[in-house]
């Protein structure tokens, strides 16, 4: 899907309420972005870069597994975010909270389960 840079903050009127910020940028489908396009609020841009040195665990830490601090059942939203893009996954930035816990538990169970097949090995 292509992504939107936003000039203006834009609040959708279909009942969701969805509020696009001005200054960020979305990952929406294609008739979103060519709709907010024409409506001169907003300009398709390329996707984000993640910055390598943000990426880096903080000092001290190199060691220690992201899935150890980490706990799917009691993160918000952002948190829960953060934690499936690092490991591949990208929601559609109206998933609901719900979701986005049973997708990490998901991914955190099977990490789990393929840490404890390793040891046993």
């Amino acid at each position: 899907m292509p992504f939107a840079l936003f000039s203006q903050t834009r609040v959708v009127q279909d009942g969701t309420g969805t509020t696009f910020e001005a200054g960020q940028t979305y990952e929406l489908p294609r008739a979103s972005v060519d709709r907010w396009v024409i409506r001169g609020v907003a300009t398709e841009v390329a996707p984000p870069v993640s910055d390598p040195v943000s990426d880096l665990p903080p000092e001290g830490t190199a060691g220690a597994s992201v899935s150890d601090e980490f706990d799917p059942l009691t993160a918000d939203e952002a948190a829960l975010r953060a934690y499936l893009s690092a490991h591949g996954a990208t929601p559609h930035h109206r998933t609901g909270e719900a979701k986005l816990r049973e997708m990490a538990l998901e991914i955190a169970t099977r990490a789990a389960a393929a840490t404890e097949g390793s040891q046993d090995a």
